[in-house]
Order: C-alpha cells, then sequence, then structure tokens
C-alpha cells in the first residue's frame, strides 16, 4: 500500500542520515580540533544541540493529533516500561530476539575492529580512518538506496535473513582472517549487514497499529541501545585477553567474533516461526495491552448510540 511503501522510504530515509551523522561527526570534530582547539568542538556540538532543539520545537510536526494524545504519567517514564509489549505479543518477541542477537555482533564488530585492526595487523591511523569512512558510506548506501530497492523485489522476512546470514558470513570471516586487507574486501557483504535493523523495523511499523507503533518501535530501540552498551565491553574484554595473550595462538586472537556469529546464529533461529507470527498479525493491526484513548469522534459516536438505545427503551 501507499502508506507502507512511505513508511519504509521514511524509515530508510531516517536511518541513512543517522549513518551520515557516524561519518560527519568525526570529520568535523577533528577539523574543529586541529584549528580552533578541543574546547571549539564542545561548543559546535553544543550549538548544534540547541539548533536542534528549536528545529523540533518550531518545525517537527506532531505525529498523533491532539486527540489521540495520552496524558504524560509517572508510569510512563519508567524506562523499563518500553519492554512491557514483548510480554503481549508473540511477533514482538521474535523480532526482539532478532534486534539484540544481530546487534549484539553489529555493535562489538564497529566498536572492537579498530583496536583489532590495529593490534593484530597494524594498521596505520590513515588506515583506520579510511575504514571507518568507508564503512560510514556503505551504511548510508545500504539503508538509504538497497534497502528501498530490494523491498520492491523481496519479501521483508526473505530479505531479513539474507542480512542475517550474510552478517554471519561477516563477522566469521573477521575471525579467521590473516591478513588486514579481508576487511576491505568484506565491505560489499557488510553492505547487507547493516539491513537487519531497518527491516525489523518496517516489519514492526507494518503490523502495529498507529497508536501503539511508538511503543513498538521504541521497545526494539531499546533493546539495541541495550546491546550498544553492554557488547562492546564485554567483547572488548574477551578480545584484549586474546589479542595480548602470549600464550593463545595467532588463529584465536579473534575468538571473540567467533562468539558473535553464534549470537547471529540465534537471530536467524528466531526467524523460524516469524512468517507464521507476521501473517496472524497481519489479519489486524497488532495492538499492545495499553489501552487506547478514543477520538472525539469516536466518543461522541459512542454516546449517540447509548442516547438512542435509552430512548427505545
Amino acid at each position: 500500500s501507499g502508506d507502507a511503501k512511505q513508511t519504509t522510504r521514511g524509515i530508510a530515509v531516517a536511518l541513512a542520515a543517522l549513518s551520515a551523522g557516524v561519518i560527519v561527526g568525526p570529520v568535523m570534530s577533528d577539523v574543529i580540533n586541529k584549528y580552533y582547539g578541543a574546547e571549539a568542538v564542545f561548543r559546535a556540538m553544543a550549538g548544534v544541540g540547541a539548533a536542534l532543539v528549536a528545529y523540533c520545537v518550531l518545525l517537527l510536526p506532531e505525529s498523533l493529533p491532539p486527540s489521540e494524545k495520552r496524558p504524560v504519567t509517572l508510569r510512563a517514564l519508567n524506562p523499563t516500561r518500553g519492554f512491557e509489549a514483548l510480554r503481549t505479543s508473540w511477533l514482538l518477541r521474535l523480532l526482539g530476539a532478532v534486534t539484540f542477537c544481530s546487534n549484539v555482533s553489529e555493535s562489538a564488530i564497529l566498536v572492537l575492529m579498530m583496536p583489532f585492526l590495529k593490534e593484530r595487523f597494524g594498521f596505520s591511523p590513515a588506515q583506520l580512518s579510511t575504514f571507518m569512512i568507508l564503512i560510514g558510506v556503505v551504511m548510508v548506501l545500504s539503508q538509504g538506496v538497497l534497502l528501498p530497492l530490494l523491498l520492491r523485489c523481496m519479501r521483508e522476512t526473505t530479505l531479513l535473513r539474507l542480512a542475517l546470514v550474510a552478517n554471519f558470513v561477516h563477522v566469521t570471516a573477521y575471525g579467521i582472517m590473516q591478513a588486514g586487507w579481508v576487511v576491505f574486501a568484506m565491505t560489499p557483504i557488510s553492505a547487507l549487514t547493516f539491513l537487519a535493523y531497518p527491516i525489523v523495523s518496517v516489519l514492526v511499523a507494518e503490523v502495529t497499529s498507529e497508536h501503539d507503533q511508538a511503543a513498538a518501535q521504541g521497545t526494539m530501540a531499546g533493546l539495541r541501545a541495550l546491546t550498544q552498551a553492554l557488547s562492546p565491553a564485554a567483547f572488548g574484554l574477551l578480545l584484549n585477553v586474546t589479542v595480548k595473550s602470549t600464550t593463545l595462538p595467532e588463529r584465536w586472537h579473534g575468538v571473540a567474533f567467533f562468539l558473535g556469529s553464534l549470537f547471529v546464529l540465534m537471530a536467524i533461529a528466531a526467524t523460524r516461526n516469524l512468517d507464521d507470527a507476521l501473517d496472524a498479525a497481519r489479519m489486524g493491526k497488532m495492538v499492545l495491552s495499553t489501552p487506547q484513548k478514543p477520538s472525539r469522534s469516536r466518543a461522541q459516536g459512542g454516546a449517540k448510540r447509548r442516547s438512542g438505545a435509552a430512548k427505545s427503551e
């Protein structure tokens, strides 16, 4: 439908813009630091943040009409409340498992590749910068261009499984590689690995009711943020122990990536019943446990029906 295509396009553009920020941010920071000093970097970022707040307040439209908004309560501010949707929906549990397990390895790679390439293969700062810029460009093109094109000719679940298989190959190759050039050779495959989370976002938008879409998307984003916080620390400790070990042979220095590949296999296993769950959800928009606030027109219609019933009695 037109709404589904518009949602897919919007998600792709938003995630591509996020990836572009990954490229532009460090480059801008290096330039400002070089010519104006480190303090100027923080001043510039504060200015960007203030401009963003003004943009959101003055120009960013609301996603819901005033009649459909819910009041803010202390319970709604609970940071763990976003995960309550996982208890009420089989589909969200499956998509949550895919999001968590696949992002464990993705977060670890994005953070740990720099020290790994430096310690294992002696990459210079220039080589590391080139690699990071290349990864950023691939992320932008993958999510902003490749995703909408592939969704025109493939089912979302098929493309999701393809992205997860590519992720498994990608992570495993990093674990067994014996030369630094392999990371550049794996760039085409990495373009597919960055599609998993956008596809999950598309599926959530497709099967969730408009009123509950923010809660469902927030659940997936929360799981992803959890992996971004925990995965680098856990895998970084393992990588530090193995790379600097004097007793382990070199072929075992990438054991942290093998652990990441196991998480990707669990994500692939979670897609086994995904088609059945999606078919069940598509029969009617999935509604979470939070009751919806009726719109003014619906409330007036209900009042008229009750008044008519009273008169007939």
